[in-house]
């Protein structure tokens, strides 16, 4: 069945047919739909009214119809697709929460050039070897378009310049693709003869040369190599290579002091689940994926390390 889902920011006045004032103007009538209300059963031949982005009435397409009608700017006939009336989906991931705030934000660069420059300087201050993670870019959003580009996307050898010892994985802001340099695209084995996976692509000009771009399912190619490392980053913090950040307070406190320092606050449950995330992730101790989980069977924060 097809879905119709309203996610404008609206307000569910209920299931009863709200009378039209002698001067309202609906703006949109969806009708000849299966309606689910939220509130109430599901009307299997419903209609939606909807004035200045809000939600003004709801019910069965022959009273909304009788008494709206002709007082619609525009009407849709869904066809007895799946309606879902001020449909809102929000969530947030503690420990990306915090890891964004060590990784490089590029979500207010304006540039190519600009994104090439943070992942030039993170690269001087990094060993040899590590990777270069960010997150936030949009080509869409840049004031300047590059000259060489597929489909928007620059191609990665700017990056790739700056970065010869550093694997560099630079998530777009919509979470549906990545930039990667030539050296995280060595350590995955792209070659021209790689195969698009299935759900997804590397983007490739009309040589076949990866331009550096994973789109969807295409990025787990670069996420393997990553996951790998940071699988061994673990492994040697258990074998002891530095004890646990629990068991080393003055590591942890000096964490925590330096997030204070950067004007951190808390004032939620969820600020302190990110603040944890944060402390442990920066006192170098906290690499271990599930830095910070929510336990399902409980209402306290778990630390796994």
């Amino acid at each position: 069945m097809a879905v119709v889902l309203l996610a404008w920011s609206l307000f569910l006045i209920g299931c009863n047919p709200k009378t039209p004032d002698s001067d309202s103007v609906a703006d949109l009538i969806l009708y000849n739909g299966y309606v689910y209300p939220v509130i109430g059963s599901p009307i299997e031949q419903g209609a939606v009214v909807i004035k200045d982005g809000k939600i003004v009435a709801i019910g069965p397409d022959t009273e909304i119809l009788s008494t709206w009608k002709d007082k619609a700017k525009s009407m849709r006939d869904c066809q007895g697709a799946f309606v879902m009336p001020g449909f809102i989906e929000g969530h947030g991931h503690f420990k990306g929460l915090g890891e964004n705030l060590l990784h490089l934000d590029l979500l207010t660069t304006h540039t190519w050039s600009e994104i090439v420059d943070s992942v030039a300087l993170r690269a001087q201050r990094s060993r040899p070897g590590e990777w270069i993670i960010g997150r936030g870019w949009h080509q869409e959003k840049w004031t300047e378009a590059e000259a060489r580009n597929v489909n928007g996307y620059p191609y990665h050898d700017a990056l790739s310049q700056v970065s010869k010892d550093h694997p560099v994985m630079l998530f777009h802001a919509s979470g549906h693709a990545l930039m990667a340099n030539q050296a995280a695209m060595n350590l995955a084995g792209i070659s021209k003869e790689t195969a698009d996976p299935t759900g997804g692509r590397i983007v490739r000009d009309a040589a076949g040369t990866a331009t550096g771009v994973f789109e969807e399912n295409a990025m787990d190619l670069i996420w393997k190599p990553y996951q790998e490392y940071m699988g061994q980053r673990i492994k040697k913090k258990r074998i002891g290579t530095r004890p646990s950040a629990w068991h080393n307070p003055i590591a942890f406190l000096m964490a925590s002091l330096r997030l204070r320092m950067q004007g951190l606050q808390m004032k939620t449950f969820a600020d302190i689940g990110v603040w944890l995330s944060m402390i442990v992730l920066k006192s170098g101790y906290g690499r271990c994926f599930g830095s910070l989980m929510m336990n399902s069977r409980n209402t306290y924060p778990a630390i796994l390390c």
